[in-house]
């Protein structure tokens, strides 16, 4: 087998490179770093009889040419994707905001009292006053009636808040390290590749001095 080396030897046929394109990519998406990509991939070469070994530059090539790939040919399905999840957030936002202005709205409070069960009960002459007065229904007395200013439900203003925030990322306006965590897979992928990146060349670097 040829030695490997940090860039890799091109000694694979359009069918090697396809395959190994297509294994490089689904162990990427897994969040397999670049370096025991290779590996598995050199791994199963060896394991196929076939006579060549990549290195981690070579990978990572191979996997930008898939990332190109798989955004070229699901641009438009993205786009109809991503307008749907933005046309959700809007509607979700724009009920978040009624609900807000709602909770602002004044409320009228009441007070009731039960009335005095004596002015319900029927005349003296009566001969069974307890039957009479269990007949008589509970009545209630409006007494009081205030009217509350509303100050708003600070839990409909934290759903705008992630609405805003959800937009924001979808539509890449927010910064990777800001995102915390949040990253789309397109941005976590380009991210995590050009990392891979720079750690092969500086070990690259550090093999020629």
């Amino acid at each position: 087998m040829v030695a490997n080396d940090e860039r890799g030897v091109s000694k694979r046929t359009p069918g090697n490179i396809t395959s190994d394109r297509g294994y490089a990519w689904l162990l990427f998406l897994k969040g397999i770093s670049v370096t025991e990509i290779t590996r598995q991939i050199n791994q199963r070469a060896q394991e196929e009889g076939r006579n060549y070994s990549i290195g981690r530059i070579q990978v990572h090539n191979d996997i930008q040419k898939e990332l190109a790939r798989y955004k070229r040919e699901n641009e438009a399905l993205i786009s109809d994707q991503l307008s749907l999840e933005l046309g959700k957030i809007n509607l979700l936002e724009f009920e978040y905001w009624n609900a807000w202005e709602r909770s602002k709205s004044p409320k009228r409070k009441t007070e009731y009292t039960p009335v005095d069960q004596a002015e319900l009960l029927p005349k003296p002459e009566s001969t069974c006053k307890a039957e009479a007065a269990a007949a008589v229904p509970v009545r209630l007395r409006r007494t009081k009636t205030t009217i509350e200013v509303g100050n708003g439900d600070p839990r409909y203003l934290e759903g705008v808040q992630w609405c805003i925030e959800k937009r924001a990322r979808l539509l890449g306006l927010e910064k990777p390290e800001a995102a915390a965590g949040n990253m789309t897979l397109y941005q976590y992928v380009m991210e995590l590749s050009q990392k891979e990146a720079k750690e092969a060349q500086a070990l690259e670097e550090n093999t020629q001095t």
